[in-house]
């Protein structure tokens, strides 16, 4: 990775498109991160109303910045899987071929359930499914974790795995609009890589589930760690930001654009102490849909842990001691890095996608034979 470089982050959500620029400097850790556009519109809509922004972007930036992808589960499904193989001369040094061929194995072991699970979430034939990118995520000889394979023997290969599909016809879209220069670096579900990056950096439970509060529905991740890392979207219900809003709005009479503005005031301690209790017991009363949703989807996966983003109330608890906040700049100061204020701002799945490239070893044997097979996997 170079000492600077900047990243352009795409990030379709269910509400519509995010534009994040974000400026990294490996030496120092610091991250500049600035939102660059909203469109309120479905990617098909939103794609050509933006083509000429990318172009001014790509045009008068040297070099220009690489690009991430980041999907809400209505366009993209990533996968997180651990596959596990026996070598057949264990006591020899792993070379490349056996590499190539453990690699080859572990993807096809996968790939053919999740493109039809895949096609059945995102309601699409398999004609209209794309396997648009697949990672390495971990590698280790009978259980240890190693960086070369290729100066280790042994007998079992445990093989970590991410493969992300996407609706066929809006990823050729978003491609098309892009310059044939500019550097592709990953495609994903951002909650899906939330999720792998709470999982891996800061969660204590071996099994939880990452709640991801959006405009107009709350998506519920499935994060197992038992007997390998499995991650993927669970579920979803019909209740967001926006029903907060409006919910509050309702109650207290008065115009849903100044919600934002009041609950901050509270996080900062700046209304009476009256007006302060009355405040809170309105929010926690709206906040009562969620709660029971996220309650039965800890009943159904019995799990006892729970991770959740919920933008309008940042610095305020109003949850559970099962419910753990999540915040883009807590998790990035708990990592070391450096930010500017802006990055408050910026959606949880933009910057865990920035995270899952940065801490993924793109340029490594592993991810280059990923890749070479991946083109194998696509009709």
């Amino acid at each position: 990775m170079a000492t600077k470089e900047k990243f352009l982050i795409l990030d379709f959500r269910d509400d519509g498109l995010e534009l994040y620029l974000l400026r990294f400097d490996s030496l120092t850790k610091r991250v500049d991160a600035k939102k660059l556009k909203a469109v309120g519109q479905s990617p098909l809509e939103a794609i050509p109303k933006i083509k000429k922004f990318l172009l001014n972007i790509f045009s008068f930036q040297f070099p220009p910045p690489k690009v991430i992808i980041s999907f809400s589960p209505d366009f993209a499904l990533t996968y997180y899987e651990h596959v596990v193989l026996n070598r057949d001369r264990p006591n020899e040094l792993m070379t490349e071929a056996d590499l190539d061929n453990l690699i080859s194995q572990a993807l096809w072991k996968i790939f053919d359930e999740k493109r039809r699970q895949s096609a059945k979430q995102l309601v699409l034939s398999d004609l209209d499914i794309l396997l648009a990118d697949t990672k390495i995520t971990d590698f280790r000889i009978d259980g240890r974790r190693v960086l070369d394979p290729l100066r280790h023997s042994g007998r079992e290969a445990s093989i970590g795995i991410s493969q992300t599909f996407v609706n066929r016809t809006i990823f050729k879209k978003i491609v098309s609009v892009l310059p044939r220069r500019v550097k592709l670096l990953l495609v994903v579900d951002g909650g899906a890589a939330t999720s792998r990056l709470l999982s891996s950096r800061f969660s204590q439970s071996r099994d939880f589930i990452f709640a991801d509060v959006l405009d107009a529905r709350t998506n519920l991740y499935s994060v197992s760690q038992s007997s390998g890392l499995k991650i993927g979207f669970h579920d979803y219900f019909p209740w967001g930001e926006k029903n907060f809003f409006e919910g509050v709005a309702r109650d207290l009479k008065i115009p849903v654009d100044l919600i934002q503005s009041l609950v901050k005031k509270i996080s900062e301690g700046k209304v009476s102490l009256t007006l302060g209790r009355q405040l809170k017991k309105i929010i926690s009363e709206e906040l009562a849909m969620l709660i029971h949703g996220l309650e039965r989807a800890k009943e159904t996966l019995k799990v006892n842990s729970l991770y959740l983003v919920f933008r309008p109330l940042r610095g305020i608890d109003f949850f559970p001691k099962m419910v753990r906040l999540v915040e883009a700049d807590r998790l990035m100061e708990d990592l070391g890095f450096v930010f500017s204020s802006d990055l408050k701002n910026s959606s949880i799945s933009s910057i865990a996608s920035f995270l899952e490239f940065y801490f993924l070893r793109e340029g490594d044997i592993l991810n280059h034979i990923a890749k070479r097979r991946m083109r194998w996997l696509m009709p």
